[in-house]
């Protein structure tokens, strides 16, 4: 395949230079009759008319690896290409030859900094070639107003090609599914998808869920007294911690102490089920959660950050009541509890797509789980120059103390020499730390740990110039080159420092990648250290050896350094793949009855004419069930029907006389205008659908909370996931039903300009 792609590659650079001196307007009747007829004209001559508009644009003449990137993204798959090798003018290519062959595209980035910038880069290319283009950002609200109106953000969505960022369209895919309107619905294709970044985007952040929050919870009175009972306990007395599994769990003689501090007979009775929850919550909290990694504290509220990039995650909060356990234990002010709405991880949004590809500089050491969760093949795609970077030994230290001064020297040193260097931190604490000694030293250095932005990219641009010291978390600036500066090249290029090896291999090779682009000089190096999180996470004995030995380090020690640092990273490779396979099982409960509920929802807003008679006979039919499967008739009525009413009795006849008379009366109410019946009966059900949707994806969630090996000693947790959430989505179709009865017989109608409903629920 790669020799065809090269082929190919090759014949388009030919083709390229034939059409080089024609005029744009001939250029674009030439790529609109390729639009037209694209079964007939070979791929190379559609590849050399986009990669002549690339030229006239951009200065660039596209590599042959480039293209052959893009030809993996038109057979949707992963392109791996290295860090500096033109990833944006691939994904030009690829976007081109997917609109070619008749696909609406949507090219995702990591956040809106980059998508503007791609979109701008390519946005006068695509129109020479006669394709259009959109940049979607958030669509902010402003007192009340949404920056944009519905219609016009649907004809941007329906262009050729899409920039956006995963968590914008996330959002407004969820967004979309709550609305009551059809008119105020966007309408997706999910057709075609590239994924620049896309192991940071479907592995990194597979699993972290994006959520509409809203209808505040009761908050809730545990989170103060279960952080006092588990800073009682005792480790591997009362709780056992799998630190490599990121695990905890009460132990006999923690569960003992429990149901005597809570005066309880039996702590695991379905009684307990929010307190058993609350105490869960608390120990992970207080035993596996770190200020300065997991999350951090600024003013009176907690900030998350990202385990992966060391990033402020500004606007995002922990859930399932984390997010109000560590505040209680950083002893800040306690922020409100809301429930999840509507809720999607990654892994199922992208799995939405028709088509779907990505790029990125590390996929092919996760391509066993490409394959098996999205079914994409990673390619790697060969450099366009020869790697001449000098990837160093790493250098042992047997404190922290003594890596950082090692580290310092070295820093100094590299300076001294005329070159630049990037120190690539763990976390925003490392960095800080390092910043701080930095500054007692006078070594003069830039930080970059906040949220990516214009501001990040350009300092990144800037780390390459002669003497320049930066000091970042892992991926800040990914997606922008460090362009270095001619007299930095001679004396050795970019001196990448890593601070210590990271959980995965796929990130060291992330970090390293930043130096050695396009054939330059540049050399890497990671110092490690007995304290580092690695071997915390996985005490090797011989290691412990190393430590009490205080002495040089020997040939045998490096060796085992080496071994226990790939077994680590072995580990937590497949780890993380078990965890991200088992939680899309786990999800995939919730993804179905997610689809089906929208499904639901759409054939409701969009549907028109309601039958009177159609519409009784539904509610007759529920009350009628319901009468039938319940003890006591009066507690039904005074919930359901009307609790004005104080008969002892009421047969079917009646209920079913009371439910005419209602519907027969709001009819009569909207009687010269017809199409507001429609509107109220969409209302009624949408509402009652809503609500108990919420609170039902609320169940969902503490569900898979509780149920693990150590709940469920002898059940399968996902078997045991699965079953218990199918009844609960029983649960949640019988409620609506009953909501739709209540909301019918109880609703309140004000009439004044307009007609107003008032709910009872």
């Amino acid at each position: 395949m790669q020799r065809k792609w090269t082929r190919i590659a090759e014949e388009a650079l030919k083709i390229r230079k034939t059409i080089e001196f024609i005029s744009n307007e001939e250029l674009k009747k030439i790529s609109q009759n390729i639009l037209i007829n694209e079964k007939n004209i070979p791929l190379e001559y559609q590849i050399g008319v986009v990669s002549e508009a690339i030229r006239r644009f951009t200065g660039y003449i596209p590599y042959k690896n480039q293209i052959i990137g893009a030809q993996v993204l038109k057979e949707n798959m992963i392109a791996e290409m290295a860090t500096g090798e033109g990833k944006t003018i691939t994904a030009v290519i690829g976007l081109y030859l997917h609109v070619v062959s008749g696909h609406r595209v949507m090219l995702f980035t990591q956040n809106d900094y980059l998508a503007k910038r791609d979109y701008d880069f390519s946005k006068d290319i695509f129109s020479l070639l006669g394709v259009k283009t959109e940049l979607i950002k958030s669509n902010e609200s402003k007192n009340g107003k949404l920056d944009e109106k519905i219609n016009d953000r649907q004809k941007r969505y329906n262009v050729s090609i899409v920039y956006t960022t995963n968590e914008v369209f996330g959002f407004e895919y969820l967004l979309s599914n709550l609305v009551s309107d059809g008119k105020e619905k966007l309408e997706f294709h999910f057709d075609t998808a590239i994924v620049d970044e896309i192991d940071s985007i479907l592995l990194d952040d597979a699993q972290n869920p994006l959520i509409i929050s809203g209808n505040p919870k009761t908050q809730s009175n545990y989170f103060n007294i279960t952080h006092e009972f588990v800073s009682l306990l005792d480790e591997n007395i009362d709780f056992e911690i799998n630190s490599s599994q990121s695990s905890i769990w009460l132990l006999r003689s923690g569960i003992k102490k429990a149901e005597i501090f809570f005066r309880t007979d039996k702590l695991f009775s379905f009684s307990n089920f929010e307190l058993v929850k609350h105490i869960l919550i608390s120990l992970r909290v207080e035993y596996l959660m770190q200020k300065g990694e997991d999350y951090i504290v600024v003013g009176d509220s907690v900030k998350l950050i990202d385990n992966v990039s060391g990033r402020v995650l500004e606007g995002s909060l922990f859930e399932d009541g984390i997010q109000q356990a560590i505040e209680t234990k950083e002893n800040v002010s306690i922020s409100r509890e809301n429930r999840s709405m509507a809720s999607v991880t990654f892994q199922h949004l992208f799995r939405k797509f028709k088509n779907l590809s990505g790029m990125t500089g590390t996929a092919y050491l996760n391509r066993n789980e490409f394959i098996n969760v999205y079914n994409l093949k990673v390619i790697r795609v060969k450099r366009n120059r020869t790697l001449i970077r000098d990837d160093l030994s790493d250098q042992y230290h047997i404190t922290l103390q003594d890596k950082m001064y090692a580290i310092k020297n070295r820093v100094e040193n590299l300076i001294g020499l005329g070159r630049s260097v990037l120190l690539i931190t763990e976390s925003i604490d490392s960095a800080e730390i390092y910043s701080k000694l930095f500054w007692l030293e006078g070594i003069k250095h830039s930080v970059l740990t906040a949220s990516q932005n214009m501001l990040e990219a350009e300092i990144i641009k800037q780390a390459g110039k002669k003497g320049a010291v930066t000091i970042a978390t892992v991926i800040a600036g990914r997606g922008t080159d460090i362009k270095i500066d001619h007299d930095v090249e001679i004396a050795g290029g970019l001196a990448v420092i890593i601070t210590e090896h990271f959980k995965l291999r796929r990130i060291d090779l992330q970090v390293m990648g930043r130096s050695g682009r396009q054939g330059e000089n540049g050399t890497t190096e990671f110092h490690v250290s007995l304290e580092d999180k690695i071997f915390q996470e996985y005490p090797f004995k011989y290691l412990e050896k190393i430590k009490n030995k205080h002495k040089n380090i020997t040939k045998l020690d490096k060796f085992y350094f080496y071994i226990s640092i790939k077994r680590a990273q072995s580990k937590n490779k497949e780890k993380d793949y078990l965890e991200r396979f088992n939680n899309l099982q786990m999800d995939e409960t919730l993804h179905v009855q997610r689809e089906l509920v929208y499904d639901k929802r759409n054939q409701i807003i969009q549907r028109k004419d309601v039958s009177l008679n159609e519409f009784k006979t539904i509610i007759i039919k529920i009350a009628l069930e319901t009468f039938q499967n319940i003890d006591d008739t009066e507690q039904f009525v005074m919930d359901y029907i009307d609790d004005h009413l104080t008969r002892e009795y009421y047969d079917e006849k009646i209920i079913e006389q009371m439910i005419i008379q209602r519907i027969d009366n709001i009819k009569q109410l909207v009687a010269k205008n017809p199409e507001v019946f429609d509107k109220i009966v969409n209302q009624l059900i949408l509402k009652a659908i809503d609500t108990e949707w919420v609170l039902h994806v609320d169940r969902m969630q503490k569900l898979r909370l509780i149920i693990n090996k150590r709940s469920f000693v002898q059940l399968n947790p996902l078997q045991e996931y699965q079953r218990v959430g199918q009844i609960l989505f029983e649960k949640y179709q019988k409620n609506v039903k009953m909501n739709l009865l209540m909301g019918v017989m109880r609703t309140r109608f004000e009439k004044n300009d307009n007609l107003r409903l008032i709910f009872p629920y």
